[in-house]
């Protein structure tokens, strides 16, 4: 993790090529919890009718909150397994004025 006051928005390409050369960080995987939560939508349409590319395509936060690069979006294609995001998270959530 780095930590910037200035936004690196037009450097996530730069950040994203580096970081792709990098090794995953090691963790121990049996501390990991699992927690499955379900909620009911209520919709005439079933799940596979409703348009989840948001949600895949990881819209999920607006800029002022984090800002990101994708490495699926940066090789024009679909999200896989070990791919790298680059994302700039703001504390406060103002992009002008913030740590990142």
């Amino acid at each position: 993790m780095k930590i910037y006051l200035t936004n690196q928005s037009a450097n996530f390409k730069k950040h994203l090529d580096l970081l792709k050369t990098k090794p995953v960080m090691t963790y121990d995987k049996t501390r990991l919890v699992k927690k499955v939560t379900t909620i009911s939508l209520s919709t005439t349409k079933t799940i596979s009718e409703l348009d989840l590319t948001f949600l895949f395509n990881y819209q999920i936060f607006p800029d002022n909150i984090m800002a990101f690069k994708t490495q699926w979006q940066d090789e024009n294609r679909e999200m896989k397994i070990g791919d790298t995001i680059v994302q700039q998270a703001c504390l406060p959530p103002v992009k002008a004025f913030s740590q990142k």
